[in-house]
């Protein structure tokens, strides 16, 4: 592992990522993306047991919906509009710039979590091989799709003492600090 990058692990959400140095980044099946190297110390998230319940309660269901929910339009439109179409198109912009797609199954997703943050981890990517697209997109997503990633630490904070909610909570605000001055 390089120091000082940010390993994201997940079921990927973007296509036409896996063309970086030939290897597959953001592509389906959770592999790692060493991205945003300008920074350092990321806090790392290890899973512990119970993790899997409250993930649920806190991402996904709940009488009521979410504790918190994974979407920027939660917490930055008004009244908490999922799906707000100003959001969506502006994170699409971004996916047109680094020429990636959401899989079809996600569409109407563009602002979870999972979709920004490997947004993040390509556009950074890209920018440290020098491609513009890259700069130009994280340059998009710190002044518009950033903000948002403290408010959800803070919620995870405040409504989970579980470990791995708090450690999740601490690589969020530090991903939006990275992120504030990579560029």
């Amino acid at each position: 592992m390089l120091k000082g990058c940010l390993l994201l692990l997940s079921n990927a959400s973007l296509r036409g990522a896996e063309l970086i140095d030939g290897r597959p980044r953001g592509s389906k099946g959770g592999e790692a993306v060493c991205a945003l190297p300008k920074c350092s110390n990321p806090p790392r998230v290890e899973v512990v047991e119970g993790w899997d319940l409250e993930r649920v309660r806190l991402f996904i269901a709940k009488p009521g919906g979410p504790a918190c929910p994974p979407y920027q339009s939660h917490y930055e439109s008004p009244h908490g509009f999922l799906g707000d179409e100003h959001i969506l198109t502006s994170l699409r912009s971004i996916l047109d710039i680094l020429g990636v797609e959401l899989d079809k199954d996600r569409e109407g997703f563009e602002d979870a979590a999972p979709a920004i943050l490997e947004a993040i981890s390509l556009s950074a990517l890209l920018a440290a091989s020098g491609d513009r697209r890259g700069i130009n997109a994280l340059r998009m997503l710190r002044d518009s799709h950033i903000s948002w990633l403290p408010k959800m630490a803070v919620c995870i904070r405040t409504r989970s003492d579980h470990p791995t909610a708090q450690s999740l909570a601490m690589l969020l605000e530090w991903v939006a600090d990275c992120v504030k001055n990579i560029v």
